[in-house]
């Protein structure tokens, strides 16, 4: 699973990292140009990743100037097994990614799909798993304008999980938005990541997984 992070670490990522120890049967990979936050679970690997621009480039065949990519590098989420994969990582059966705005226990979930949503609603991005066999690959056609953008295209949701016919693995993901009851697997912070007081609430509220 795949979850890179440049820039600042943000205030709740000890959550976030707390959260991929509980999901102790998936390996987690995450690139950062930040030191890792303390002692992590040793299911995280941790890589200090510099040459993001350069990473990219090489793998669309594009120049590139180096720049700050911020949110943009969400657009690259079908791409990160391949932007962040460590040369020597076995061949996993699944892949996926993960935002670390997302509180999560994936460790009762059965990989008997060929591709997870966690939500069919249009907010399924920030946390999707698939086959590795038979995966969608589909490229952005205008790749310089898509990587000349400094902004988001929401190319992960909108124009690419859309054509995917995945599993739905509950019922909503996003508090307020989709998710009405507490989750099985996973809770996206969406609003509350910027409010610590309704990151706490929505904790007590919608993750039943933290308290079962």
């Amino acid at each position: 699973m795949y979850a890179p992070w440049f820039g600042p670490l943000p205030w709740y990522a000890n959550y976030f990292i707390e959260s991929c120890g509980k999901s102790s049967r998936i390996q987690w990979i995450i690139n950062s140009d930040q030191p890792a936050p303390g002692q992590l679970p040793a299911n995280v690997l941790w890589l200090r990743t510099y040459d993001l621009t350069l990473r990219i480039a090489e793998l669309f065949g594009v120049p590139l100037h180096d720049r700050e990519w911020g949110h943009k590098l969400c657009d690259l989420k079908p791409f990160w097994h391949q932007l962040f994969k460590p040369f020597d990582a076995p061949n996993f059966e699944f892949r996926g990614w993960c935002d670390w705005d997302v509180v999560h226990d994936l460790n009762g979930l059965n990989f008997d799909f060929d591709s997870a949503k966690f939500t069919n609603g249009w907010q399924c991005s920030p946390l999707f798993i698939t086959r590795n066999k038979g995966a969608l690959e589909w490229w952005p056609t205008r790749l310089n304008d898509f990587l000349g953008d400094q902004e988001s295209w929401a190319w992960d949701e909108l124009r690419y999980l859309k054509h995917i016919n995945s599993t739905i693995l509950q019922p909503g993901l996003t508090p307020e938005v989709d998710l009405v009851a507490p989750a099985r697997y996973a809770v996206h912070m969406y609003r509350a990541k910027y409010l610590p007081a309704l990151y706490e609430e929505w904790l007590s509220k919608y993750c039943k997984f933290l308290f079962s």
